[in-house]
């Protein structure tokens, strides 16, 4: 019977294979039109390498597959590459409290802001709750959507802050990325 790979052995993977990232996305039924959320993933292309990975996750109660991109033919030296990606924030919570102590170097700041952030926002506000206003158009109900579009977008600026220290962190300096802090600033004229 094969042994499970401990908990800084995991650890030792995430900080030379995997990356902590906030990914941004624009969505539709959303107040103010866009989404932030923490992501965990984990890229080899040897499958016999991601399986023990998997199998350590699934002991933690974490529910997740292996998944699979094949790339082009036409590329000369192609192999296919297998990622595990935790999306999902308990599951990201869960598994950065269990790998922080075993973390060091740039991946443990990151880890850590990335927990600070999980505790300090615990769930999207600008989601939703609006139905009932967006119903009836009158000038009170247009104005109290336009004050919780603000509140909101204040709000999300607060989560761009994380999400840029995360990239500076990185390595990958704001001012290149596509969306930061003062993208959002600009877009919405709120500081």
């Amino acid at each position: 019977m094969k042994e499970m790979i401990s908990d800084e052995s995991f650890a030792w993977v995430v900080m030379a294979e995997g990356g902590f990232y906030f990914h941004v996305s624009k969505i539709k039924n959303s107040l103010i039109g866009w989404h932030i959320r923490p992501k965990i993933e984990i890229t080899n292309n040897d499958k016999d390498f991601m399986l023990p990975l998997l199998e350590w996750l699934q002991s933690k109660g974490v529910s997740i597959q292996l998944q699979r991109k094949k790339l082009s033919h036409r590329q000369k030296y192609w192999h296919d590459n297998y990622r595990i990606v935790l999306q999902s924030r308990d599951t990201i919570h869960k598994v950065l409290k269990i790998l922080l102590p075993h973390l060091i170097g740039k991946k443990r700041k990151i880890a850590i802001v990335v927990l600070e952030w999980l505790e300090k926002f615990p769930r999207p506000r600008w989601r939703g709750g609006l139905g009932a206003l967006n119903r009836y158009k009158t000038e009170a109900c247009l104005r109290k959507i336009q004050e919780r579009r603000l509140e909101e977008q204040k709000y999300f600026l607060k989560f761009m802050e994380y999400h840029d220290k995360i990239q500076e962190l990185n390595d990958r300096h704001t001012s290149n990325s596509k969306y930061s802090h003062k993208f959002f600033s600009d877009l919405w004229g709120v500081f």
